[in-house]
């Protein structure tokens, strides 16, 4: 038993309770639940878990009818000050407490409720849960363990999600859900073995390789060894890369390779391989597997399907914070050799689970579509963009001597540093007494972006008596410029300094099936007119950039999902939506400011938008806001009959369907007694169908076009709805008309790929070209 007069660290000083105990069955109980540290009023009662938290666990106990078989204490015994969560140091002072308590009672099972109880256990500085939830064969001191959310997770905003992982966890303990005990066979090849044993079989080769940092681009980037599993609970593994590399390369086309996030195993293999003719590979992935089937699943890490599916256990002890800080070439060659034997057969396991549910699912033919997408983008991040350096460094040049100016300018009207929020409210409401129209969560008024254009648009009302009101619109207009440039410079100027940028492109990054991109984020390139910034990426020379982007794309998809007449007549006639909804709901030729309304409106009601957002967008009162939303919904009277077919389908199923299939999944958020929560997830289930068909149409025409374009031209980038593809300056009318031909004829290039949709109006596209990114021109294509 932990000592009362505990004084190993300093949490002491500052409780009620020094060394809180368990509480609960103190000898041989069926299960042991680990919580975080105690908080106010568990030092108050001398008893850990007994407010909010407290409440909703035991209830779960009761209903699980254990209460009188388990023991309740935490990982930490002393309440931190505050309630703050516990240092790592206070975690590891108190891990032999836990150890000693463990030992003492004898669980069989251990309920690690949190991050703060599994980074005790697994000795780590910080950790997820979901990397460790889920786990069937995970034991510690001798007792089987689980890894769920705390409780506590479960009160907070958006906790319903949290609640129903935790009890789908805590019904293990009732179900006593485990797998066998498994290992894995692995021998180490070289030389000649390598291409006997890649060669044996004809199943599908579960591959994984382990490197010396992330990036295979980076100077220092080697490949440390490469395992590969074609039966059960068996691997090779070998370090004599060049002889896997030779073997590899002569049936690369022949065999169908299995990978967990293959994209990364493929860039290292092919990245000395020089390319021939594009020819198909047959590719299987458990990455996007997981993803297909639960996009919400807080991890799809390899670890934590394999914890779910595999009886392999914590194979990684000992791995994981090598891998974190790119030592893996310091490990010990059979630890490392092990580790990569375990990985590639974990992921065959994993998909001998996971596929058979595609068709249960109706997921096949999108499976399919995003496997054909794996070449695609693992080609676009080898190629990558190159950037004209000296036009950065001109442009940062600009730049910082623009900002070091308008700070100048600020400082002369009394803002000595340009980002203080602090300073800034000071100046706008204490001395100018601009009234406060927001405040932070820590009660202070917000200085943000949208705040700044809100006082901005109030300054002329008389009923503010303002001080200096020429200083205080000065300030106002200097910092937002100021925020504009410092973005510019720190988000897109400093970080390009590579001369050329392979940035990640995740076909998994999202829950809509978009792209998300990173490293960096070359989506978050602004995309309205033509920003400065995209003047530093440039064709190779000799070569043009071909960019081919759909028009309008999701409000189409918008037209056609809701099959609202008015809409599709617009579209059908080849007329402008914008204007023609300006038109319709002013009863006059509308401005370009009225159109630009209207444009406002048409995107936003996709994505749930109300009359308070359009206010501030419009720097309209909520008034005139509210009857140009009605007057909108009156003019296509479709959509607001969809949106209430998608709430009814939601309250349903809790789940949606695009027109090819990908699946949004909504859980409890739909049935929450949150007002705000329940909303958001009908703005989601509004904005999916479309977000998500915009998305899998754009990578249709993507795989389509990685086949069918001249071999020299390469797609180098992908912009939500535009593909850029680079070329050969002679070749740039061909690869432009081919770009057209596939994207424009929706229904030919979707009916490629199985599915039976057919498009109610014509999808144009817009094509430019040029020698960098912004200097690209709109062409006519004959």
């Amino acid at each position: 038993m932990a000592s009362k007069s505990c004084t190993a660290c300093r949490l002491h000083l500052t409780c009620k309770h020094v060394c809180m105990p368990g509480d609960g069955k103190q000898r041989k109980p069926y299960a042991m639940f680990v919580g975080e540290a105690p908080g106010a009023t568990e030092d108050d009662a001398g008893r850990p878990f007994v407010g909010a938290s407290g409440d909703r666990l035991r209830g779960l106990i009761r209903r699980l009818g254990i209460e009188k078989d388990c023991i309740i204490t935490n990982a930490v015994r002393c309440r931190p000050p505050e309630n703050r969560k516990p240092r790592y140091d206070e975690i590891q002072t108190c891990r032999e407490h836990l150890i000693a308590e463990v030992r003492r009672v004898k669980p069989e099972v251990i309920v690690l409720l949190g991050a703060t109880a599994i980074q005790s256990v697994m000795e780590l500085k910080s950790v997820r849960v979901g990397d460790y939830r889920g786990r069937k064969n995970w034991s510690w001191e001798g007792a089987r363990v689980i890894a769920t959310y705390h409780p506590a997770a479960t009160l907070r905003p958006g906790g319903e999600q949290y609640l129903q992982w935790l009890i789908e966890d805590l019904n293990r303990l009732a179900k006593e859900e485990w797998t066998p005990r498994e290992s894995v066979t692995w021998r180490e090849v070289k030389g000649a073995q390598v291409c006997q044993y890649l060669r044996t079989g004809k199943d599908p080769v579960a591959i994984d390789i382990e490197t010396t940092c992330l990036s295979p681009f980076a100077d220092d980037a080697r490949i440390l060894s490469v395992a590969w599993s074609t039966r059960n609970d068996h691997a090779y593994v070998t370090r004599d890369v060049e002889a896997f590399l030779d073997a590899f390369y002569s049936i690369m086309y022949e065999r169908v390779w299995l990978g967990h996030n293959l994209k990364f195993d493929l860039m290292w293999l092919t990245r000395g391989f020089t390319k021939g003719e594009r020819e198909e590979w047959m590719l299987e992935d458990t990455y996007v597997l997981a993803h297909l089937l639960d996009e919400n699943a807080p991890s799809k890490g390899l670890k934590t399907l394999a914890g779910m599916y595999t009886g392999y256990g914590p194979y990684a002890e000992g791995v994981m914070e090598a891998r974190e800080h790119e030592q893996m070439a310091a490990l010990e060659p059979d630890m490392l050799m092990r580790y990569n034997a375990y990985d590639a057969a974990a992921t065959r396991k994993v998909w001998k689970v996971l596929r058979p549910r595609l068709q249960k699912e109706g997921l096949e033919r999108l499976y399919r579509e995003q496997m054909d997408l794996l070449p695609v983008v693992m080609e676009m991040e080898q190629a990558g963009v190159t950037v004209d350096q000296c036009r950065r460094i001109e442009m940062l040049t600009q730049y910082q001597d623009k900002t070091s100016e308008v700070s100048s300018r600020l400082s002369e009207l009394g803002l000595s540093n340009p980002g203080s929020h602090t300073q800034l409210a000071q100046i706008l409401h204490m001395e100018g007494r601009l009234p406060v129209i927001a405040k932070t969560k820590a009660g202070k008024p917000k200085v943000d972006i949208a705040t700044l254009h809100e006082l901005q648009r109030i300054m002329d009302d008389p009923i503010f008596r303002l001080i200096n009101k020429e200083r205080l619109a000065a300030v106002i207009e200097l910092v937002l410029e100021y925020r504009s440039l410092t973005k510019t410079t720190s988000t897109y100027l400093i970080p390009f300094s590579d001369p050329v940028i392979h940035a990640s492109f995740n076909q998994c990054g999202t829950v809509t099936g978009r792209f998300s991109s990173s490293n960096p984020n070359m989506q978050n390139i602004p995309r309205e007119g033509k920003h400065p910034v995209k003047d530093i990426f440039k064709a190779s020379a000799g070569r043009l950039f071909v960019g081919a982007d759909y028009s309008q794309i999701e409000l189409r998809i918008g037209a056609q999902i809701t099959r609202d007449s008015a809409m599709l007549d617009v579209f059908r006639k080849g007329l402008d939506l914008h204007t023609e909804t300006a038109r319709q709901i002013l009863g006059h030729e509308p401005s370009k400011e009225e159109r630009a309304h209207a444009k406002t409106v048409n995107f936003g009601i996709f994505y749930g938008m109300g009359a308070r957002r359009l206010a501030e967008q419009t720097g309209r009162d909520k008034g005139w806001a509210a009857s140009y939303i009605r007057s909108w919904y009156a003019t296509y009277p479709g959509v607001k009959a969809w949106q209430q077919e998608q709430e009814q389908r939601l309250l349903k199923d809790g789940f949606l369907v695009s027109i090819f299939d990908r699946r949004r999944r909504f859980g409890l958020r739909v049935r929450s007694n949150r007002k705000e929560e329940y909303l958001a997830a009908l703005r989601e289930a509004c904005n999916f169908p479309i977000q998500s068909a915009a998305g899998d149409l754009t990578s249709m025409a993507m795989i389509v076009l990685r086949a069918s374009l001249p071999r020299e031209a390469q797609i180098v980038l992908n912009i939500h709805d535009q593909i850029i593809v680079e070329c050969r300056e002679k070749d740039w009318e061909k690869v432009a008309v081919r770009m057209w031909n596939v994207m424009v004829d929706a229904d030919a290039l979707v009916s490629r790929f199985g599915f039976d949709v057919e498009f109610l109006i014509p999808t144009p596209v817009e094509v430019k070209v040029g020698p960098t990114w912004g200097g690209m021109e709109e062409v006519e294509l004959s």
